[in-house]
């Protein structure tokens, strides 16, 4: 759905135990798993051993200071976790800062409630604001996603 491309750098932020990042590693050139507990990327390590996965890279970080070259990644993807990030302005910047000119946040959260307990639900529209008042971004996609959306900012120059 994101169209990664076998040449693209993705940064899986709050990459949790890899799920997406194992499917990334499939499809990306290198995935960068980044997360704020160090028992996480162990377990991201691990999955990529036991996957033959030889391409992911862990970052342990809480999204002030990503450890990474700017302009170096093609997608930074966050899947029901951006409330979970302390400093939310701090973080855009410097999602905005790593992103190449072109490059794309894209973000999945929970949009309403559902029969299963979950994240908290977010306001699309209040995410959009705040993530285009940050910096660089503009809104380039809004999927549905059962009770979740699929929010895609791309980095301006």
């Amino acid at each position: 759905m994101l169209g990664v491309k076998g040449t693209d750098t993705l940064v899986d932020f709050g990459c949790g135990p890899g799920y997406y990042t194992m499917e990334a590693a499939r499809r990306a050139r290198l995935v960068i798993a980044v997360d704020i507990s160090e028992e996480m990327l162990d377990k991201v390590k691990e999955a990529a051993s036991k996957a033959g996965v030889s391409n992911v890279r862990c970052v342990r970080s809480d999204g002030r200071e990503l450890k990474l070259e700017g302009g170096t990644a093609d997608l930074v993807l966050l899947v029901r976790v951006y409330h979970e990030i302390a400093e939310h302005d701090a973080a855009l910047k410097e999602f905005g800062r790593v992103l190449k000119v072109g490059g794309r946040l894209a973000m999945v959260e929970r949009v309403k409630k559902g029969l299963m307990p979950g994240p908290p639900v977010q306001d699309p529209e209040a995410l959009r604001s705040e993530v285009e008042s940050s910096g660089p971004f503009r809104l380039a996609l809004k999927l549905p996603l059962g009770s979740y959306a699929v929010l895609v900012f791309e980095r301006n120059a």
